[in-house]
């Protein structure tokens, strides 16, 4: 037997059968790699499958490596056979925390999952320092008696023993796969330094262990990806009305008609233990949604098993995803022997604190046609009990009855919350008898006050009234002797007649005054028609930085309001409308305003009046145009436009606009061009120096 084994070791020590193991071993890792890349998008746990990529990425690379080495070798290139080794236990040690850490990593804590990283660096980092001390120290290429080969073997030892301890020990789901795959694993090693020997630092007999072991992960995929058994299978085994019925239902239910009248933590708590005991479940869970489902509030709970009630919990919908999606369209969610890699069930592992849940039934509570206000889970931890066609049967049977103790109205909470609001309000209604007699006694004291105030002002009137007669008489006394000084104020009325005079002189030079300034204001009336001007001159002083978009933007809400009331639509080209210039915002608003009021008083309702503006660069103008579709002008009538004397041109639509217009132009030294064709079209095109800001 010995010798059979060492035989096999030499023979996968060399190829072909090296080159076979490690093909073998990595076309296994690149399928596992690409069937969990498929499920990454379908799985509740994409942390997991990335992890689990990436790990079999690093180990198919190693045992590509492998195979160049032992090429290498085997052509005789300037290679240690124990360095070679080296990279072997490499392989094996990064195999082992690999698998372990996929296995594990579902019941471990955030913090222990950074485990695995940390120690794949630190064997990647120890075997790189063990490789490099072979290829400078001469003294250990020794194929006997290697140091560095039996610590290598020590600790790859130990790190199969403490993986295989720890899935012994908490026994994941599917953890059998990874149990047998470090078992196979570690009769490798033992056989390769038990039996062989490691002469020559190529381990063969480990490298057959990997290519019959690796393979086992496929495995995994269809434990992954298998999905939960339909619950309408089950509920087609559902027994009819003509068997038997069971009288555990109604038991149930005279049980929770009697827990009506109890508070409601009493009767969470009584409901939660007859439903445990009528369907013999480990652990019975009472969940409730709230209005907006933006929590689950588990009520409460019971343990058969210990006998013991559990305590309630508050969770995110995301925590329960699988129960979550299945309440929502009602539906009772049945997974039998739930998988490790749920959400759900490493929700409710953590929630009570065991390494496993069993078997999961997630039953909706809810009034006919409305949405799901709760549910029941059922769990079998200890047991790991299906859940069948009976329990769902009972289930239905008393779902109206529980959703109605559960989420109904309860009378005695009802009549004390009554009670509470009348005895709040009888507390506000003397509150308010309080107040309000306390402001009648104040009004009373005021009307008191009142009262005495009014009394003292009669008397001051009668008072005041003597005096005013005594003062009267005094005044009459003083009438009769100033009569008779009148014949001194003779001189008094000279002066008076002397200013009257002096008053009407001054006048008279006003009404000159205004005379001349009539005639001022016609002739500065008579040369401003002759200019073609409607109103006073006013310098362009106020420039402003302003974008010709801030320019289209202001136009179009000053002639909304017109625009709507005309039924007439304003398009606007701008094609330059981020770029700044400086200019006089207002006087250009009032050239674009009066344009466009002459135009959408022309155009009938239902046109479009098109406004375009654009800068040329080279010589510094702003460049517009308005066209309108209304009655056009004739040559004669474009002529008279320019007409300060002509009042009245039948093609335009506001004249007055167009001279404000105009005005305008003129005062930022700007041309304006007319182009109309009769019963077609009207267009003003103007030009404006502008200064372009870069």
């Amino acid at each position: 037997m010995r010798n059979y084994l060492a035989g096999l070791a030499e023979l996968f020590a060399n190829t072909p059968a090296a080159l076979t193991s490690h093909l073998v071993a990595g076309l296994s890792l690149a399928l596992f790699a690409c069937l969990m890349l498929l499920q990454l998008n379908k799985t509740s746990q994409p942390q997991k499958i990335r992890r689990g990529l990436t790990g079999a990425g690093i180990l198919f690379g190693i045992q590509v490596l492998q195979m160049v080495l032992t090429v290498f070798y085997l052509k005789e290139i300037a290679l240690s056979a124990v360095s070679i080794g080296l990279v072997d236990q490499l392989a094996l040690a990064l195999t082992v925390v690999w698998a372990g850490s996929l296995f594990l990593e579902s019941s471990q804590s955030a913090q222990a999952n950074r485990t695995a990283p940390l120690l794949s660096l630190a064997i990647q980092f120890l075997s790189t320092l063990s490789i490099l001390l072979t290829l400078l120290l001469p003294v250990l290429q020794a194929e006997n008696g290697n140091i560095l080969n039996l610590l290598w073997f020590l600790g790859n030892f130990l790190l199969l023993a403490a993986g295989m301890a720890l899935l012994a020990v908490r026994r994941p789901a599917n953890g059998w796969v990874g149990l047998l795959l470090l078992c196979a694993l570690a009769l490798g090693l033992g056989l390769q330094i038990g039996l062989v020997g490691n002469r020559l630092g190529l381990m063969g007999l480990v490298r057959l262990a990997e290519a019959i072991s690796l393979p086992w992960l496929l495995v995994l995929v269809g434990k992954w990806t298998r999905k939960p058994e339909p619950v309408e299978a089950i509920l087609a085994d559902l027994p009819d009305d003509a068997k038997p019925v069971d009288t555990k239902p109604e038991l149930v239910k005279q049980l929770l008609e009697i827990n009506l009248s109890d508070s409601y933590e009493e009767k969470v708590r009584a409901t939660v233990r007859a439903l445990s005991l009528s369907v013999v479940a480990d652990i019975c869970y009472l969940a409730r949604l709230t209005p907006d489902n933006e929590t689950i509030e588990l009520l409460g709970g019971y343990d058969l098993i210990r006998e013991i009630n559990l305590p309630g919990a508050t969770l995110q919908p995301q925590q329960l995803l699988h129960i979550m999606d299945a309440w929502a369209d009602q539906r009772v969610l049945n997974l039998t022997d739930t998988r490790g890699d749920l959400r759900d069930a490493d929700t409710l592992t953590l929630l009570l604190k065991y390494h496993r849940i069993g078997s999961l039934l997630a039953f909706p509570l809810h009034y006919a046609d409305q949405p799901t206000l709760g549910g029941l889970i059922l769990l079998s931890p200890y047991t790991s009990k299906r859940w069948g066609a009976e329990t769902l049967q009972l289930l239905e049977k008393v779902q109206p009855t529980l959703t109605e103790v559960l989420f109904g109205p309860d009378q005695i909470e009802e009549l004390l919350l009554e009670n509470e609001k009348q005895l709040t309000t009888i507390a506000d209604l003397r509150l308010s008898s309080d107040q309000l007699t306390r402001e009648l006694q104040e009004k009373d004291q005021s009307l008191a006050a009142l009262l005495a105030t009014l009394q003292q002002l009669k008397a001051r009137y009668q008072l005041e009234k003597f005096e005013s007669v005594q003062q009267l008489d005094a005044m009459q006394t003083e009438l009769a002797a100033l009569k008779g000084q009148s014949g001194q104020t003779v001189e008094s009325g000279r002066q008076l007649e002397q200013i009257q005079a002096e008053i009407r002189q001054m006048t008279q030079e006003r009404e000159r005054l205004r005379a001349s300034l009539a005639r001022a204001n016609a002739r500065i009336q008579h040369l401003e028609n002759q200019t073609g001007q409607t109103g006073p001159i006013r310098l362009s002083t106020d420039n402003q930085i302003i974008s010709l978009d801030s320019i289209a933007a202001n136009i179009r809400l000053q002639t909304a309001a017109r625009l709507q009331q005309a039924g007439v639509s304003l398009e606007i080209t701008n094609p330059d409308g981020r770029q700044m210039v400086k200019t006089d915002p207002e006087l250009l608003g009032s050239i674009l305003q009066g344009l466009i009021e002459n135009a959408i008083a022309a155009s009938p309702a239902g046109q479009t009046i098109h406004l375009s503006q654009s800068l040329s660069l080279e010589t510094g103008m702003l460049i517009a145009e308005v066209t309108d579709h209304g009655p056009g002008l004739s040559a004669e009538e474009q002529s008279a436009l320019f007409n300060a004397g002509q009042t009245l041109i039948p093609g335009l639509g506001d004249l007055s606009a167009i001279r404000r217009a105009i005005r305008a132009i003129r005062i930022l030294n700007g041309k304006i061009w007319l182009s109309s064709k009769k019963n077609e079209f009207t267009t003003f095109r103007i030009q404006l120096p502008v200064r372009i800001i870069d």
